[in-house]
This record gives structure tokens, C-alpha cells and sequence, in this order.
């Protein structure tokens, strides 16, 4: 996108006097653009730039960068209201094994916007001979960019990179032959969307966790589960919207942009900087110094869930585990 307008043309006869004046302009941004992005190997930047053409002279430059925050209403995606769980299961240690720990991870939704809380019910059952010493729970963004070559037959390069959002730990002990059950929750900070509306760059983010155990090598299991960022939250999530978990799938489509919805009940919103800023790029233009110290503002919703959510009681971990997946 690149819009220009010419807001005073002079010429030979017309001279603008010394002194301040004013043009006001304007521009529509189009409702599918995506959203601001600053990612490790690539961005997505909006500016607005004056130049002032000076004859004889070097011209003159002003740079302001702004944010843009699409409509992703996370109300019109049916399944990021629903609960969802995955199973795992892993045979610790390296050369010598010490035996399994089963784990069934469970969360209420998968649909939320920066400052709610992810609560997450964690169900372990230690067959090992090591203990279970703590839980680790992670919101990771994974950014995808692609990139495009005009030569027929060359394939077009990409990059995925994912880097911490944020994350929590929870110190537990389970010794062998125990079942575990345990709650731990994690705040969404200010970040982008998930988004796939733009050609050359994508985000998805995933709920990690990780139960590790007494040792040094192989001694963790690692689970993920998709979720969904949006920028409009949830509206009037049924009561009963825990008691039929279903299986996580490896990857949810994120919402396209639509019209912002009527204003529920919901408390405003408030802006936050991102928790990520500009990284330097090679090959930058001479714009790009402009950016130095600007970090995108998006939604930021104080909805954050202090109470543990009421988990349903689902079936006992070891009868479910010949359809976990086996990693050793």
C-alpha cells in the first residue's frame, strides 16, 4: 500500500510565505490490511511521510509511524470457544530408561485477546522412576515469511521462527505410581493477532507445555496445543462449554478481518506496546531509521481470570493412554 498526495504545488509565480500553515489530508486504509508487525526477519510498517520539495536546496523529510489494528472477532470463528485437550506420553531418559509419564493437558477455549488469562488443567501420571519436579507452561509466536522468486522453476525461499511471548512455572512433586492433577494459568501480553492476510508473512501462536522430570538428558515431555490471538474477545461462553473437550487440532486458520462488532458489555479496551520492537534488517531503506525505539500498540483487554476455572472430571488418564502420542 502506497497512497501520495500533493498537498501545495507551487510554482514559478506562486511563492508560500514565511510563516506556519496548515494542510490537512487523509487516506483510507483498506480493511483487510494486516496488522502492525515487527518480527525477527521481516515487518509490517505503516507511515505517514511529508516531504517539502525546495529548489536549490536539500529537501525536507518528516517520518511519523502509527499502528494499524484490524477487526479479528474472535466471535465469528465457531472453534475458538471450544475446550480442547491433547494426550502424550514419553519413555524418559536417554541410553538407560527410567520408565513413562503420561500427561493429558486441557484448556477452556482457544480463542483469546491480550490480557486474558490461559487457565490449563494438567493431569499427569508418573510410571517412572524419576520424579516429576515442576511444570512449565509457554505462549510461543510462530512467524512464517515467505519470500518470492520471479525465475521459473526456482522455488520460492521461506522461514519459520518462533520465539518466546511468555511463560510460567509451577514447582510440583510426583513421585512414581502417582496420578497428578494440577492448574496453571499464563497472561496474554500485548501482541500481534493471529494473522494470515498478508502474502509474505504469517503468525499462529501455540500453548507449550513442558513436564520435566529429575535428570539431565531426555528427562522432559512437550505438549502443544494451537490457539487463537484475536482483537475482539469472546461474548457469553456457555457454562457448559468444558464438559465435551475435544482433541487439539496441529493448527488453527486464524479469522480474516472483518467490520469492528457493536460494543458489548465488555470493559474498554486499553492500548499496550508491543512486547516486541524493530529489530535491525539487512538491506533496510533509509526509512527504516525511523523506526528506532517505535514498538506497535494493539488491544489490550483487562479480563485477566484470577479464580481457577472448574475443570470436568474426565476419564482416568491411563485409560485413554494407547491413543496418546508415543514419544521415546
Amino acid at each position: 500500500m502506497e497512497n501520495k498526495t500533493i498537498l501545495w504545488d507551487g510554482n514559478a509565480e506562486e511563492i508560500l510565505p514565511e510563516g506556519s500553515h496548515r494542510y490537512d489530508f487523509s487516506f483510507n486504509l483498506p480493511l483487510i490490511c494486516p496488522p502492525s508487525f515487527e518480527g525477527s526477519f521481516g515487518y509490517i510498517r505503516y507511515y505517514c511521510k511529508v516531504e517539502i520539495d525546495r529548489q536549490w536546496k536539500f529537501d525536507e523529510k518528516e517520518i511519523s509511524a502509527f499502528s494499524v489494528i484490524p477487526c479479528f472477532d474472535l466471535n465469528t470463528i465457531p472453534y475458538s470457544i471450544s475446550p480442547v485437550m491433547k494426550e502424550s506420553t514419553k519413555n524418559l531418559g536417554f541410553i538407560s530408561k527410567h520408565g513413562r509419564i503420561y500427561a493429558r493437558i486441557i484448556i477452556p477455549k482457544t480463542g483469546y485477546v491480550p490480557g486474558e488469562t490461559i487457565w490449563a488443567q494438567i493431569e499427569m501420571k508418573n510410571m517412572s522412576s524419576r520424579d516429576i519436579k515442576g511444570v512449565e507452561v509457554s505462549l510461543m509466536e510462530l512467524s512464517r515469511f515467505y519470500g518470492h522468486c520471479s525465475y521459473s522453476g526456482h522455488k520460492s525461499p521461506s522461514k519459520t521462527h518462533s520465539r518466546l511471548v511468555a511463560k510460567s512455572r509451577k514447582e510440583v512433586v510426583n513421585r512414581g505410581e502417582q496420578t497428578l492433577t494440577e492448574q496453571i494459568s499464563l497472561q496474554v501480553p500485548p501482541v500481534v493477532p493471529s494473522f494470515n492476510n498478508c502474502r509474505i508473512i504469517q503468525v499462529d501462536y501455540q500453548f507449550k507445555v513442558e513436564i520435566e522430570a529429575q535428570g539431565s538428558i531426555n528427562n522432559s515431555l512437550k505438549i502443544e496445543i494451537p490457539i487463537l490471538i484475536g482483537t475482539y474477545p469472546l461474548n457469553n461462553i456457555p457454562i457448559d462449554t468444558l464438559t465435551n473437550p475435544t482433541r487439539a487440532p496441529n493448527r488453527l486458520t486464524p479469522a480474516q478481518p472483518t467490520a469492528p462488532p457493536m460494543e458489548m458489555d465488555n470493559p474498554p479496551p486499553t492500548y499496550g506496546n508491543s512486547i516486541f520492537g524493530p529489530e535491525k534488517m539487512e538491506n533496510e531503506d533509509e526509512d527504516a531509521t525511523n523506526f528506532i525505539g517505535f514498538r506497535p500498540k494493539y488491544r489490550y483487554f483487562p479480563l485477566a481470570t484470577i479464580d481457577p476455572i472448574s475443570f470436568p472430571q474426565c476419564s482416568n488418564i491411563e485409560d485413554s493412554k494407547r491413543g496418546c502420542c508415543v514419544i521415546s
